[in-house]
């Protein structure tokens, strides 16, 4: 199973990569963990590449180009699971959605940034992020096991499977 975790675009601090090295990566690991993902599953992303000054949304130019990109529609629907971490990124995961027809299965979950009052509150944090993750990311999990028995099951009797098999 392959979980994506898609932010709006990387900090000034680490600018080539989502989340790293930041106090806002590591409050989204902490609940990540505490809804129970494994992180051996976990990859992650940003809607945009290039930080932001003041690590603000970036321009409607520059979305743009993101949204014109199949490639990019193609990359999200490789994942079993997509977290969207924060507005722009679940905005922009809808607009793929629709624009190029998907299936994807995601959660859209706030920003962890210490400024946002809402997650520097613990009940509201366990009850609106970390419960629904872990919802999520349980019947995400029951649901390609189930898909990967049925797929063995189907291997094993001969029916041909419609795309490439791994175990």
């Amino acid at each position: 199973m392959r979980i994506l975790v898609v932010g709006q675009n990387p900090a000034q601090k680490s600018p080539d990569s989502a989340f790293v090295g930041t106090a806002s990566g590591r409050r989204l690991a902490s609940w990540l963990v505490e809804a129970g993902f494994d992180m051996g599953l976990v990859e992650y992303a940003n809607i945009y590449s290039k930080p932001t000054k003041k690590n603000r949304k970036p321009s409607k130019k520059d979305m743009a180009k993101v949204l014109r990109s199949k490639k990019f529609a193609r990359y999200l629907s490789s994942y079993d699971a997509v977290v969207a971490v924060g507005v722009l990124a679940d905005d922009s995961i809808i607009d793929i959605v629709k624009k190029y027809k998907i299936e994807l299965n995601w959660i859209s979950i706030t920003h962890p940034s210490g400024l946002n009052r809402k997650t520097n509150d613990k009940e509201y944090v366990k009850k609106y992020v970390v419960e629904p993750l872990k919802k999520f990311y349980n019947e995400t999990r029951k649901s390609y096991e189930s898909s990967n028995v049925e797929e063995f099951q189907r291997v094993e009797e001969g029916i041909p499977v419609p795309y490439p098999f791994s175990c």
